[in-house]
């Protein structure tokens, strides 16, 4: 059973998604919070598989509470939720190092089949999303990530989040052989030295926030 823990400053939100949840009979949540400051604590101390965040949040800012956990090398799979604008806050949600996006307008049945395949090692953004998200790497103001394959940004990206070659493996699912031919790759074409000169540049570039 996959353990989780939920946040949306609306408390009805949080129960729904609760019930959703545990209705599966796959996960166990282990706490509910409202606002971001809380959630980073308890994400933290109870290292939940799954983190279902609000973009926004009072004390803390969603992307701002997956940002450190990312940072803190938390491996948990995190799905954010937001009632913005879909593209803008699912690009938000993708270069804070989210694994999925579900705007709230969608059916509480998409928020648990995400839920679903991101525990499992997998990622679920819409298909603009991704377009939107990716398009950095076709955009000719980004310079040297033009010169990336899709496979060898995502690596890049994962990368500057803070992710090792075997929890990127398992979030692409591929080989860590594979995942060491990207990084040798991306670190050649970009002209990287080691992780810092990444994340300085995925920084640069507006890839992570």
């Amino acid at each position: 059973m996959f353990t989780a823990v939920i946040v949306d400053d609306h408390p009805m939100v949080n129960g729904a998604i609760r019930t959703m949840l545990e209705r599966t009979g796959e996960f166990k949540v282990l706490a509910e919070c409202t606002n971001g400051q809380t959630a980073l604590s308890v994400a933290t101390e109870l290292h939940p598989d799954l983190l279902v965040i609000d973009l926004d949040l009072p004390q803390l800012g969603g992307t701002e509470v997956i940002s450190r956990l990312r940072e803190g090398g938390k491996p948990m799979a995190i799905l954010m939720i937001s009632a913005g604008e879909e593209i803008v806050s699912g690009v938000r949600a993708f270069r804070a190092g989210a694994d999925g996006f579900i705007h709230k307008s969608a059916p509480m049945e998409d928020v648990v089949a995400a839920a679903q395949l991101i525990v499992r090692g997998k990622i679920y953004f819409a298909r603009s999303v991704m377009t939107a998200a990716s398009g950095v790497v076709s955009n000719g103001s980004q310079g040297p990530l033009n010169d990336l394959g899709r496979r060898e940004f995502e690596v890049f990206r994962c990368l500057a989040l803070g992710m090792s070659n075997v929890d990127i493996a398992r979030h692409m699912e591929i080989s860590n052989k594979t995942v060491s031919a990207h990084k040798r790759n991306v670190m050649d074409k970009l002209g990287l030295a080691n992780i810092r000169d990444v994340i300085e540049m995925a920084r640069r570039y507006r890839i992570i926030e």
